[in-house]
């Protein structure tokens, strides 16, 4: 059993990096984005992205991006032994208070086929009070010679909370 006390959520900085790249290739489905873009979270959005450590272990983390309008909460993930056990939720609530904090909402986008990741998010706004309501969707359209040599994903639906 975890204690609380063994569970630390701190702000990535500019060392976490490859400990954000090795957290999302152990969290598949998860895009792995350049380390460039994991420098950018790192460097200028570092009081929306979390790390969380377990025994001093890093078992899971959130980014997010915060823009005038909203708090974009960009890639979340939790290894798998870990997964079920709420601390998805404990992360949620750090981006959580960025929001209230800047008075925004979240917004966040699901693929359509990760029902982990939706039922996930349902199960924290039902336990929290909140409404996770469809605000759209997200779709790409990329070259056929893109489609080939790249495994992205081009549609995701987009929610508000």
């Amino acid at each position: 059993m975890i204690s609380l006390k063994d569970v630390i959520i701190r702000n990535v900085t500019t060392d976490d990096i490859n400990t954000l790249i090795d957290l999302v290739v152990k969290n598949q489905p998860l895009d792995l984005n350049s380390p460039y873009t994991y420098w950018v979270l790192t460097k200028y959005f570092s009081d929306e992205c979390f790390i969380l450590e377990i025994n001093g272990k890093a078992e899971g983390f959130l980014t997010g991006i915060i823009t005038p309008d909203t708090v974009f909460a960009w890639q979340m993930g939790i290894n798998e032994s870990f997964r079920g056990k709420d601390f998805a939720f404990m992360l949620f609530d750090k981006l959580i208070e960025v929001a209230k904090t800047n008075n925004l909402p979240i917004s966040l986008t699901i693929e359509p086929s990760n029902r982990a990741s939706f039922s996930c998010m349902k199960k924290y706004c039902d336990k929290n009070g909140y409404k996770l309501e469809r605000n759209g969707e997200c779709a790409i359209s990329l070259s056929e010679e893109l489609k080939k040599c790249t495994n992205y994903k081009t549609y995701e639906t987009i929610y508000q909370i």
